[in-house]
């Protein structure tokens, strides 16, 4: 996602493979599954800072670090810090809680990814919270399932924006991507459409934007059912968008 916020353009969590050039995830096809809206170029073009919310590779990818210049800086998870060194990046930044970039700050939110057991397996992850006095209040919760940090931060901040993601991946006993010895399919690792319900219900003045979704093969949810989803609950169309790859959305 690319984020221009307060007079700064920040680049989060970039995956620039080619389409079916790496691992499958859920024993349906190579990943990514979708192409990049426009040009690797145009994609880093005018960008301030890099923010990465953990290192899994659909995350920050082998791409995207060759790509990225390395004077860059970037945030991260105090976690990722000396990886991210390692990759050669100059400028890093392990973001603990808050930080201020001029007269925007941002909070670090740590989120939860999935349910149980295998949330402590996939390891820490981040969500950030974007305030400026003279923009929206944004929360990019990142992958998480909706659980009640995320019910506290939106009770602090209040925000008008939330980005989640919402492709209800999963692991599954019939493709154990992990060698976990799988008895089930696992709860899903980040929102889905039951939770993309929750998260609508619990804020019911703000803004949501679906992302993290039709790109990868152990996703349980499209952008298709999430809209069916959307109708038959009842739910304003006008609070929720589900936008293409590559859309550009003004608030």
């Amino acid at each position: 996602m690319k984020l221009s916020y307060g007079g700064q353009t920040f680049l989060i969590d970039p995956y620039f493979a080619e389409v079916f050039s790496e691992p499958s995830f859920g024993g349906n096809s190579k990943n990514p599954t979708s192409a990049l809206p426009s040009s690797i170029d145009e994609i880093i073009e005018q960008v301030d800072y890099l923010f990465i919310s953990h290192l899994h590779p659909d995350h920050f990818d082998s791409l995207a670090q060759q790509k990225l210049q390395k004077e860059i800086p970037v945030l991260c998870q105090p976690e990722d810090y000396h990886s991210i060194l390692e990759m050669g990046f100059i400028h890093v930044i392990p973001l603990e809680e808050k930080i201020n970039l001029g007269d925007t700050s941002i909070q670090k939110i740590s989120g939860k990814h999935g349910f149980g057991k295998i949330a402590d397996l996939m390891g820490p992850v981040s969500g950030l919270v974007f305030q400026n006095e003279s923009e929206k209040t944004l929360y990019w919760l990142g992958d998480t399932i909706f659980e009640q940090n995320v019910k506290n931060t939106i009770d602090r901040f209040s925000p008008e924006i939330l980005v989640c993601h919402a492709g209800g991946n999963k692991f599954f006993k019939s493709y154990d991507f992990l060698n976990l010895g799988l008895k089930e399919d696992t709860q899903p690792l980040i929102m889905d459409g039951v939770q993309l319900a929750e998260l609508t219900q619990y804020t019911p003045e703000s803004q949501i934007i679906v992302t993290h979704i039709d790109a990868l093969d152990h996703e349980t949810e499209t952008r298709s059912s999430l809209l069916k989803m959307i109708e038959e609950k009842g739910i304003n169309e006008s609070r929720v968008y589900i936008p293409e790859n590559g859309t550009i959305l003004i608030f």
